[in-house]
């Protein structure tokens, strides 16, 4: 039994109450937190009795002794805010298991960076995207000494198929953080006529959550821009409260959330703005060093860089993630099975098969994917 009543504990008003200074030592235990699940509430009632018995500001002493004539007193002030430092953490990360569990996240564990280092990289304007992702996210969490701007938020768009979501998952690991993706699904739970109300809800979980990474999935559809002629009154009520839910966890700094679209333009210009989205971060298709370094060390391997780059405008650059893994399996398949002679021939050949069916075929699909790189914005 970790909780026993004691001499160290008290009853106020026929309700049990810890003795601050063991509670805070039982409360630092390396222990399951499920162990302190079934006490949360006497835990809660020694918090509050904490609050209630501070000496007008000025700390708490144990009532039995004489010295200092009803003054707090140094050492039990100690141990009181010892335990309620210790009560808040605890039952805070029991309350971060119970929201993620609810919103089918994932709690997290320890930080690996594997995860992140093995994404494939894309550019951006003037920079690329786990670059910046590292520099302002990542390294300020995790080096002490680190320099520069911490991000809570950003916008990650692109086409389809850019890894958005992987990305955000690979942040999640490199920081040891919990995980959670929140989509039109789960805003419509409750069905239409209460999504302002299932908002509010879902934002006031989302606000108590603390060290996680909140992923948004394409939730154009409550932010739309307001001035788009036609829209109704529903949608731009929902796009102010959208708007109001997401400027408050922005400046509760606990979690970082990302907003996960296809769709930037949809967007109504006040979701985007500096202050509430600390940045837009472009994710295009990936780079071509990072398409090189996934093809075998060889004498194949300079063959497909200098056909990617002879290709690059025109068709390869536009290739999703899938779609170069497909090319590169094809590439490697063919360097093997063919005579070098053909080779360029051959990924011609494979290019134009892939590119056929691809997501960015159509030159106008093409022509925004140039606009948008020049959008980010840090």
């Amino acid at each position: 039994k970790i909780f026993v009543r004691s001499r160290r504990s008290f009853d106020v008003g026929n309700a049990f109450v810890f003795s601050p200074d063991p509670l805070a030592t039982v409360l630092a235990l390396p222990l399951p937190r499920s162990v302190f699940r079934p006490h949360v509430s006497k835990i809660e009632r020694t918090c509050s009795w904490l609050e209630s018995n501070d000496r007008a500001g000025a700390g708490w002493r144990s009532d039995h002794l004489e010295e200092g004539s009803g003054n707090a007193l140094a050492w039990s002030t100690a141990q009181a805010l010892q335990c309620a430092g210790a009560a808040s953490k605890v039952v805070g990360e029991l309350l971060n298991k119970r929201i993620l569990a609810e919103f089918g996240g994932r709690e997290g564990k320890t930080a690996d960076s594997t995860v992140f280092d093995r994404l494939l990289n894309s550019d951006m304007d003037n920079d690329s995207l786990k670059d910046v992702i590292r520099q302002r996210i990542i390294d300020p969490r995790t080096q002490s000494c680190c320099p520069g701007l911490i991000s809570y938020s950003a916008v990650l768009f692109g086409p389809p198929g850019t890894a958005k979501t992987t990305t955000a998952e690979a942040v999640a690991a490199a920081l040891g953080y919990g995980f959670v993706v929140i989509d039109t699904a789960c805003f419509l739970e409750d069905g239409l006529a209460n999504i302002a109300s299932r908002i509010a809800y879902v934002f006031d979980r989302l606000e108590r959550l603390r060290d996680c990474v909140i992923l948004f999935d394409e939730i154009e559809e409550f932010c739309l821009d307001r001035t788009t002629p036609g829209l109704g009154m529903e949608s731009r009520i929902l796009t102010t409260a959208m708007l109001t839910r997401l400027n408050d966890l922005r400046r509760a700094e606990r979690s970082i959330f990302l907003v996960a679209t296809n769709r930037l333009a949809a967007f109504d210009s006040a979701v985007v703005r500096p202050g509430r989205l600390d940045m837009l971060l472009f994710v295009g298709t990936p780079n071509l060093e990072a398409r090189v370094a996934r093809y075998p060390c060889g004498p194949g391997r300079e063959t497909f860089r200098t056909f990617l780059e002879e290709t690059w405008e025109s068709d390869s650059r536009f290739l999703n993630y899938m779609e170069s893994e497909r090319f590169r399996s094809a590439a490697l398949a063919s360097m093997i099975e063919g005579a070098p002679s053909t080779e360029n021939e051959r990924l011609h050949a494979i290019l134009g098969d892939i590119v056929r069916t691809s997501i960015l075929r159509d030159e106008s699909a093409r022509d925004e994917y140039r606009d948008n790189v020049a959008l980010t914005r840090l």
